[in-house]
């Protein structure tokens, strides 16, 4: 009795029984697909995970949902949630931040439809932490090539931090490292290939002293500057 097993799990989710609620909901949803219990089975569905902290495969449901049902009453819910879920499964900065960029994405897709919807503020709020996260995973990750004394790798990683995060709060450094893995590439590089890269030493010093005439690396760039100048100016003679 399908109908029977449909009340069953509706009884389960107000009970707050959920895995049980779950596999109910699961083992009808094919019967009930384009009827009238399709939309309110696929929504408990989404539910059940949500409030079982299993937060990647409540994602699945809400999005699904969103785009099964889009003229559902419950769609605002689904898209903010869907947001939500993925924002609760991202990690630490240090890992892999592929759940964080699918939450910023949902949530902008909120949005962008809900401009004045319950959610907007919470959206907001998100967004902006989950870019200070991928923020500091990008810095994390040009640092390391600048570590591993992969300098050529290194150079470009800052360089497209800088462009993607221009206001971030390792700017100083970013723009340090950017000049000193430069100066190392050009110390360790062939010499039909070290004019050029002197040269651009040069002027990611400038770069930085420009922005911070009393840094923190000020010292440390004017060494590298000077050897540079050096360079330049010996091969001009």
């Amino acid at each position: 009795d399908y109908n029977a097993k449909y009340e069953a799990a509706i009884k389960y989710y107000d009970e707050k029984k959920y895995f049980k609620a779950h596999e109910l909901f699961e083992s009808i949803q094919p019967i009930y697909r384009g009827t009238d219990k399709d939309e309110p089975i696929n929504y408990y569905l989404a539910q059940c995970y949500f409030y079982d902290d299993d937060y990647v495969v409540s994602a699945y449901y809400f999005k699904t949902f969103v785009n099964t049902f889009p003229n559902s009453d419950k769609v605002e819910e689904c898209r903010y949630k869907t947001g939500y879920c993925f924002y609760m499964s991202s990690p630490k900065s240090s890992l892999d931040q592929d759940y964080a960029k699918k939450a910023i994405e949902e949530f902008q897709a909120y949005l962008n439809k809900y401009s004045t919807g319950k959610q907007v503020d919470n959206c907001k709020t998100y967004i902006a932490e989950l870019r200070k996260k991928l923020e500091k995973k990008a810095y994390a990750n040009a640092k390391l090539y600048f570590d591993m004394r992969q300098y050529k790798a290194a150079t470009y990683a800052f360089r497209n931090f800088l462009n993607d995060y221009p206001d971030s709060d390792f700017r100083e450094e970013s723009l340090y490292f950017l000049l000193k893995s430069g100066f190392l590439m050009a110390e360790n590089s062939v010499e039909k290939k070290k004019f050029d890269r002197y040269e651009s030493v040069i002027s990611d010093y400038y770069s930085y002293i420009d922005e911070y005439p009393s840094g923190e690396f000020v010292k440390e760039a004017e060494k590298c500057f000077s050897k540079s100048q050096e360079y330049i100016t010996k091969v001009a003679q």
